[in-house]
């Protein structure tokens, strides 16, 4: 049926033009188009030229073939005005030598064949680099390239992507748009009429899958033009089908910003002088204002590498553009993808607004501005930062505890970091008088004042005695001298009877005073009477839902009456400035319990990597002789004063600043015990008793909060601590974690909850922490989730101690989303290749190992066991088919292990090889010297897996043992000494791919020391031996060995 063929074509595009023959299409039929508008004349050619089209093209082939033709015409005109331009001669000179602004001749990318195979071998560069790809529209015409990469890949913690609002098992995705077909950098950085801006267009956001459909990855581009139509476009999309939502990051308009107008400059400066990514970004800063030949472009700054930590993943720190130097062998997409994955991860150390390194002294779990005005004024006038609306919607309590601290700090004069540069005005101190009628609410003022509709004014009793004040707005003006005023907003001492304003004289001040210009005492001053002013949060809350439950929320803005434009900013400033990660708790099971009277808070502060540093620094302490390795870390208060917690909150805790004396030396001090922190709360004193309001805490404060107190995960080796036995004093800022925030006393009308945790971790015996009700408290093991930790059940018998971490699947390649059929086809080498998969691939270059050279007669290969049994064989069969579609997807010496299927001759015995080490482990050069190429594995499953864990041990080569100087965290039998691999750590969540990459990592470890080849013997281990040894290492560690494990011994 013809005409259904047609309309079924048509649905896909709406264009004006009249299709006279569509009882023959698709096979003869014509096109025409045609134009309403006065259109310029070389469009109208354009057009004219397919007026008839000649042949049968589709209808998506016709708009494709028109497109074209019309970004041509466009092209043209641009380039046409653009020579048509008065330059001076000088201009125009210093634009030739700049490659974003070329006008000589450049062929456009050819859309046939050649330029599919370029995409198709970039493609492949990017995906062995081990990112996804995926292409949407035409790959022989206007493309759209999409890259991504798990966030959960990235070792960000979990507390960070809470921050940042997203999710482990979302993908960051970039979208690259090629307009004119797809491009490489080779002549992207040609001289042509067509500038790198004109040829690809890029867009970041986060979506569940690894690529958008294409209708949503196209409203990116259409819509970047207007960010705050975007937001709401995207959030509303409904996708049909299976397509995943595109949705924006928190950072995404600076990111995008930042691709738009400086990435390309900065590509252009590492290709032409070699600089790192760090290095050019000064440089582009410093070039600014100047001319680039005035600048040396030797200095050594430049070149700096970036400075990432030892945990940070390869993925992070791979930079394409430091291994290949020829432009015709880079990759654009993959260096696209490569700076906004350093960007994302380093938000937090460069500024949202000018992109700038930010140097506050301090690390920041969520992105902010530098310290320059322009940069807050914008963050703040452009809504940048975090909606205060949505915070007090989903986080009463937190917003309550911030606005708290800062008036706490305000009113004590400790508050050092201020809301200057956005133009804040507050009272001027000016008082000038009026007499004002309570009836009409209106003063009459002098002829000569100046008062506009919207200005806010301070009104105070003309006693002298008094204190009190009174807040409103100017709504009327058009009978001045008499200036009809809002219903006030009374600042005064909650501890008396408020005053009633009445008929008579007053004096009043307006708020026109620029906050920028006050001294800090003035500020601080400033800041107390703005927050005085605001409504409580269930106030504001209420209003913001406009007291229903429908999904039609109001501005604060809007609220002109009740709150001041400067309260507001200052509020957006409170929630907008806060760096760390807060979250309220009142679930039980994730709460401390002992602390009734007090509200809970999980907390987490730092860089995005301080909680990975942390770690590193709880394994590489607990494996030493001051360490623990049976309880890792311990449990510490820390308690401070009201006024300190704004800046603990931003700045971390730290010992800069001496307060209390230090007689047990430079540290943060803390104690276990609750009664001997809270001590150190102390009672809040301030030295300002002429300001209007006498409270304590912010007078409209729900929590009325009266102490704060941080409990923190340590370390647990007292004996590296400066002092140990009245309290801890803790040197290392590494090595001291917060987990929870303690506010009290708890509100009355508060609906709390009493911690009730089933699972708890195990503290150290000899190290209990002490709560508020005076016996010991215990902690959920949800609180300590980033390492491995001894769990035990409240309540219940207790059974087997697990592991307190699962391993997250989600983070590894075996679960990730199944890359599709269409975008499979687009990598293969040619139309002509195979349409199966290779087995594996092997880059020769990279590694020495060749697979299936294994000398299978030497090994012992078993039959199954007699234990066998239907669950374990159906969970391995799974667990070998998962791991095997791993190998052969990733490049070998990228994977770093490799099974040969024809060895599996059960699935309850895998032979696996370990091989690609980094050279410059020892383990390597003794490898390579004894011409080694993999060390043989043999894993055996017991019969209750996935419940119970597999037995891992070496066949061969023998490692040196630990007492012979020895490591890589083997046993004196070849079995592997790994908590992961004992009852005690052990997850039936556990993929065989993240077993076999801690067991790599476990090789890997230099520390205490090294693993090594002996070189004394060349003899197998033999299994009696390593499952002997393996039992020997559990006991004196205290792991519990699975009750099944003689059965492996088959």
């Amino acid at each position: 049926m013809p005409r259904k063929d047609f309309l079924r074509d048509l649905n896909l595009a709406s264009i004006p033009g009249i299709f006279p023959h569509t009882c023959a299409y698709p096979k003869d039929h014509q096109f025409f188009v045609f134009s309403d508008d006065d259109i310029p004349a070389s469009i109208a050619t354009a057009l004219t030229s397919y007026q008839p089209l000649d042949g049968s093209p589709r209808i998506e082939e016709f708009l494709t073939s028109i497109s074209r033709s019309l970004d041509q015409a466009i092209l043209g005109l641009e380039e046409s005005s653009a020579s048509a331009d008065d330059c001076d001669d000088d201009e125009c000179m210093e634009e030739d030598e700049d490659w974003d602004t070329d006008h000589e001749t450049f062929p456009l990318s050819t859309f046939g064949p050649s330029s599919t195979d370029v995409l198709r071998s970039d493609l492949r560069a990017v995906k062995s680099a081990g990112y996804k790809v995926g292409v949407l529209g035409d790959v022989k015409g206007s493309v759209i390239v999409c890259i991504s990469c798990r966030i959960g890949k990235l070792g960000i913690s979990e507390e960070a992507l809470q921050a940042w609002h997203v999710e482990g098992s979302e993908y960051l995705t970039l979208l690259l748009r090629y307009p004119l077909g797809y491009v490489p950098l080779s002549q992207m950085t040609g001289r042509g009429p067509q500038t790198p801006e004109t040829l690809v267009q890029m867009h970041v956001g986060v979506c569940k899958s690894y690529k958008p459909s294409l209708s949503c990855a196209l409203r990116q581009f259409v819509l970047t033009q207007d960010l705050d139509s975007m937001t709401g476009e995207v959030s509303n999309t409904a996708y049909s089908g299976q397509a995943p939502a595109y949705r924006c990051l928190q950072i995404a308009e600076s990111l995008n910003n930042l691709l738009e107008t400086d990435f390309l400059r900065l590509l252009k400066f590492r290709l032409e002088h070699g600089f790192s990514w760090a290095g050019a970004e000064t440089y582009l800063h410093t070039a600014q204002g100047e001319s680039p030949s005035s600048l040396v472009s030797t200095n050594p700054e430049y070149f700096a590498p970036d400075d990432w930590s030892v945990s940070t993943p390869g993925l992070l720190k791979a930079d394409h553009l430091a291994n290949d130097k020829e432009t015709d062998a880079l990759v654009f997409p993959l260096i696209a993808m490569q700076f906004v994955l350093r960007r994302f991860v380093k938000c937090t150390e460069f500024c949202l607004n000018c992109y700038r390194k930010v140097e506050f002294g301090f690390e920041a779990i969520k992105p902010y501005v530098c310290s320059n005005g322009l940069c807050l004024y914008q963050y703040m006038h452009l809504g940048m930062g975090p909606s205060v609306e949505w915070e007090i919607l989903s986080q009463p309590y937190v917003a309550d505890l911030l606005i708290s601290f800062t008036y706490c700090s305000a009113k004590d004069r400790t508050l050092h970091e201020f809301p200057c540069g956005i133009g804040l005005k507050v009272p001027t101190g000016i008082m000038k008088e009026a007499r004002f009628d309570v009836d009409l609410m209106e003063i009459t003022v002098e002829p000569s004042c100046q008062l506009r509709v919207g200005d806010w004014i301070c009104i105070t009793t003309t006693s002298t005695t008094s204190t009190d004040q009174w807040h409103c707005e100017v709504q009327d003006i058009i009978l001045f001298p008499h200036v009809k005023l809002s219903t006030p907003v009374r600042l005064t001492k909650r501890s008396v009877k408020p005053p009633q304003l009445t008929t008579g004289k007053l004096r009043y001040e307006v708020y026109n005073k620029d906050f920028d210009s006050l001294s800090a005492a003035d500020k601080c001053t400033s800041i107390v009477t703005l927050l005085a002013t605001l409504p409580a949060v269930d106030e504001m809350r209420d209003y913001i839902t406009n007291g229903s439950s429908n999904n039609v929320n109001r501005a604060l803005s809007s609220w002109h009456d009740r709150v001041s434009p400067a309260a507001l900013y200052v509020l957006r400033w409170v929630i907008a400035s806060n760096r760390p990660c807060i979250l309220y708790h009142d679930d039980p099971e994730h709460m401390v319990s002992g602390m009734s009277g007090y509200l809970q808070f999980r907390f987490a502060q730092g860089a995005p990597d301080k909680e990975a540093r942390f770690v590193q620094a709880v394994n590489a302490v607990s494996s030493t002789k001051d360490g623990n390795s049976q309880h890792p870390t311990l449990f510490a208060w820390h308690g401070s004063p009201l006024h300190n917690w704004h800046s603990i909150l931003r700045e971390g805790l730290h010992y800069k600043k001496v307060v209390n004396g230090r007689s047990c030396g430079n540290g943060v001090y803390m104690s276990n015990n609750f009664a001997t922190s809270v001590g150190y709360c102390g009672r809040v004193n301030f030295p300002d008793p002429s300001a209007p309001t006498l409270h304590t805490t912010w007078p409209q404060s729900k929590l009325n909060i009266k102490c704060a107190i941080s409990l923190n995960e340590v370390v647990n080796a007292p004996n590296q601590f400066v002092h140990n036995t009245a309290c801890y004093v803790v040197q290392h800022l590494d090595w001291i974690q917060p987990r929870y925030l303690f506010v009290g006393p708890t509100p009355t009308d508060a609906k709390v909850c009493q911690g009730n945790p089933s699972r708890i971790y195990t503290q150290d015996p000899k190290r209990l922490v002490m709560g508020a009700e005076g016996k010991n408290v215990k902690i959920p093991i949800s609180g300590v989730a980033t390492h491995k930790a001894n769990v035990t059940s409240s309540g219940k018998p207790k059974g087997r101690r697990k592991k307190s971490q699962e391993i997250n699947t989600s983070l590894c390649d075996a679960d990730s989303v199944a890359t599709l059929e269409d975008d499979r086809q687009l990598l293969r080498d040619s139309d002509k290749e195979d349409k199966d998969e290779l087995p594996f691939r092997i880059d020769i270059s990279k590694t020495d190992f060749r697979p299936g050279t294994l000398e299978v007669s030497s090994l012992r290969l078993l039959g199954p066991p007699r234990y066998a049994t239907t669950t374990a064989t159906k969970a391995l069969h799974k667990r070998l088919q998962e791991t095997l579609k791993v190998q052969k997807r990733e490049p070998l010496h990228e994977l770093g292990w490799y099974i040969d299927p024809s060895l599996v001759n059960n699935v309850y015995q895998w032979i696996v090889e370990l091989h690609s080490f980094d050279p410059n482990l020892p383990l390597a050069k003794d490898l390579k010297k004894a011409k080694v190429h993999s060390i043989v594995f043999e894993i055996r499953f017991p019969p209750y897996f996935p419940m119970s864990p597999p037995f891992v041990r070496i066949i061969r080569p023998r490692i040196l043992s630990f007492g012979r100087g020895g490591g890589g965290h083997v046993t004196l039998g070849g079995s592997m000494c790994m908590e992961l691999l004992t009852n005690s750590g052990w997850s039936a969540a556990c993929s065989m791919e993240s077993v076999l990459l801690q067991v790599r990592l476990a090789l890997s470890n230099t520390e205490p020391q090294p693993a090594r080849l002996d070189q004394s013997t060349n003899a197998d281990y033999t299994v009696g031996n390593a499952i002997s040894d393996y039992q020997r290492v559990c006991q004196a560690h205290g792991w519990q060995v699975p009750d099944d494990l003689q059965q492996v011994h088959w």
